[in-house]
């Protein structure tokens, strides 16, 4: 999750300086704002983003909350998906610098040099 200066509540407008303690004091003092089921951080997620799921990057399916990287997975619990996204991944080595997709990080940089 990305860093942030402080954690404001929701509830009754006190920052705190870790997501662990604002958590805690959510939980505690303001239980009512977190969905059931959802963690403080999942919560504190959709504050930030507006997500209340995940969804797979290549099927588009909802995915599930990762409570240790505190974000939802890319991929859904289909097996092919992360077959196919890699061998999408392994047929496309050329990397789109800038828009242009197609020409290889090497011809790009040779081309801008000379």
């Amino acid at each position: 999750m990305q860093k942030v200066k402080s954690y404001k509540c929701p509830g009754c407008g006190m920052k705190y300086k870790s997501l662990t303690t604002w958590g805690n004091h959510v939980s505690v003092h303001h239980p009512e704002y977190i969905p059931q089921g959802w963690s403080y951080a999942r919560y504190y997620y959709y504050i930030l983003t507006g997500k209340k799921n995940g969804s797979c990057i290549v099927c588009k399916q909802e995915t599930d909350w990762n409570e240790a990287t505190q974000k939802y997975e890319r991929f859904c619990k289909n097996p092919e998906c992360k077959s196919k996204y890699r061998e999408m991944s392994e047929g496309n080595k050329d990397i789109d610098v800038g828009g242009n997709a197609g020409i290889n990080c090497s011809a790009k940089i040779k081309s801008t040099n000379g």
